[in-house]
């Protein structure tokens, strides 16, 4: 017989020698077959989450029931090794790791087994979080359609040492032919348009060190329409600073709140007021700011009042597509179309103009700024055009395409400036959008425009050269702009019959 038993075929052998009453036996083998004992790995982290960079220890565990396991593990993360495989002792191995990104990050132990004990594998459950998470705070959201907005809150969880942003952004299943009466034949139904129920809402959420919650502001438009619940969503994505946890979609259902023969709510200067914020600023209105302008519409030309003209038309177009706040936002993103693009927006495209607009900080609306020109930059129209330019061709192009006269050497200083690495590409393309000669010649292209995105919410049609040729011309004012579309019976009907 061999001893002490190892894994494989073993042949034990019975053998009778005699004796004076017995005569000997021949012996008689038998063989066996003893296999690995089976085995089990569990694996467990120091700290979960961890702030990036934070040093992290995972440990295995490997257990059997046939005694205690030799031989090495192997840690990996996201089935990359961590390392070199490490022995263990009494059982127990251990590594420590402080490389690991920003995100969710699968962890295994795989134990290779030895002579008597079958390899294993465990995982981390949930996995290794770093840098906390963001989600919503809750999957479902209903709001009555009488409410001016919905707040909706995004949390964040976990390691909240460091800053960390997250984008979002809303969306339905309804498209820029969509209209808004619930009537119209073959349309879909069920669905939350961002033409006639909500406005459009999309940006960065930037949380501070410490700080676990925030607050998107959806708003929403109180329509006098008969029509049943209606359902969009709103979307979390591009974390930085955490991963994103669940849920990262949420729901959103309006619920009716009219009864039939209401009349058109436009007609009212508090409504039509805050559809101005709303449309043309992407935001709820300031308090002082709503005050005044409904103050000015329906005192005006009264004694100790604003002379006219100070009715509805000129505070739409006076008031807000002459604003500095339409200038530093809206107007924008605009020249960065034409600059970058040589066109105009699309309906896809407003979500650029939400992204910087709302009640941001002077940093937030930077970054925000700096965010949208790095979002133009790395979708396809922009790289079809200048990827894979020199940078002089690079700046040409873009001079070519904003179809502007500059003074003499601005273009060959930013040439200068990209081939000695003092500017990027994204700041020549921001500086030439910014410059006074785009301004100029773009300006009223992007209030009529604007009148098309803001009160009709859709693209441009024909008559849109004809507004333009008139306002550049001096025939009409901001004034009668504004009154063409806000007199008109397809900006009514996005609010009543």
């Amino acid at each position: 017989m061999r001893s002490p038993w190892v894994c494989g075929t073993v042949t034990v052998t019975a053998s009778q020698a005699g004796d004076s009453n017995y005569l000997a036996a021949s012996p008689v083998p038998q063989s066996f077959l003893i296999v690995n004992a089976s085995s089990a790995t569990a694996v467990s982290s120091s700290v979960n989450p961890s702030a990036e960079g934070q040093s992290v220890t995972f440990t295995a565990i490997v257990s059997s029931s046939g005694g205690t396991p030799t031989g090495n593990v192997q840690f990996k993360a996201d089935a990359i090794n961590l390392g070199s495989p490490v022995a263990l002792v009494s059982g127990v191995a251990a590594t420590s790791t402080s490389s690991l990104s920003v995100g969710t990050h699968t962890i295994t132990a795989d134990y290779i087994g030895d002579a008597n004990f079958a390899g294993s594998s465990g995982s981390l459950a949930g996995g290794q979080v770093v840098g906390g998470i963001i989600q919503f705070s809750q999957p479902t959201y209903t709001v009555d359609e009488g409410s001016a907005f919905l707040s909706i809150t995004v949390t964040r969880t976990g390691n909240t040492a460091g800053p960390a942003t997250v984008k979002y952004a809303t969306n339905d299943a309804t498209d820029v032919n969509f209209l808004c009466n619930p009537s119209t034949a073959g349309q879909i139904t069920g669905a939350a348009s961002r033409k006639c129920d909500y406005h459009i809402a999309a940006g960065r959420l930037r949380f501070a060190a410490g700080e676990t919650s925030k607050t998107i502001v959806l708003s929403i438009v109180n329509d006098v329409y008969v029509e049943g619940s209606e359902t969009l969503t709103v979307g979390l994505s591009s974390t930085t600073g955490a991963s994103l946890g669940s849920p990262n979609l949420a729901t959103v259902t309006i619920t009716d709140n009219d009864t039939p023969g209401q009349a058109n709510p436009i007609d009212g200067t508090a409504f039509y007021v805050r559809m101005l914020y709303v449309d043309l600023l992407s935001r709820e209105p300031d308090p002082a700011g709503n005050a005044g302008w409904i103050h000015r519409i329906d005192f005006c030309g009264q004694p100790g009042e604003a002379p006219p003209p100070c009715d509805r038309v000129t505070v739409g177009g006076d008031g807000f597509l002459r604003s500095a706040e339409f200038f530093d936002r809206e107007f924008f993103v605009i020249r960065l179309y034409r600059t970058a693009l040589g066109r105009i927006l699309r309906y896809d495209d407003v979500a650029d103009l939400a992204f910087v607009s709302g009640f941001l900080t002077d940093a937030d609306l930077e970054l925000n700024k700096q965010e949208v020109v790095s979002d133009i930059m790395s979708r396809g129209e922009f790289g079809a055009i200048y990827n894979g330019l020199p940078n002089s061709q690079y700046v040409d192009t873009l001079i070519s395409t904003a179809a502007v006269t500059l003074p003499a050497g601005v273009r060959d200083g930013w040439v200068t400036a990209l081939n000695t690495s003092a500017k990027t590409r994204a700041q020549v393309f921001r500086e030439l959008s910014e410059r006074s000669e785009v301004s100029a010649k773009y300006l009223h292209e992007a209030q009529v425009v604007s009148c098309y995105y803001g009160f009709f919410t859709r693209n441009p049609d024909g008559a849109y050269f004809n507004y333009l040729q008139r306002l550049d011309s001096g025939e009409i004012n901001l004034g009668d702009l504004a009154n063409a579309f806000i007199n008109a019976a397809e900006y009514r009907q996005r609010f009543g019959p």
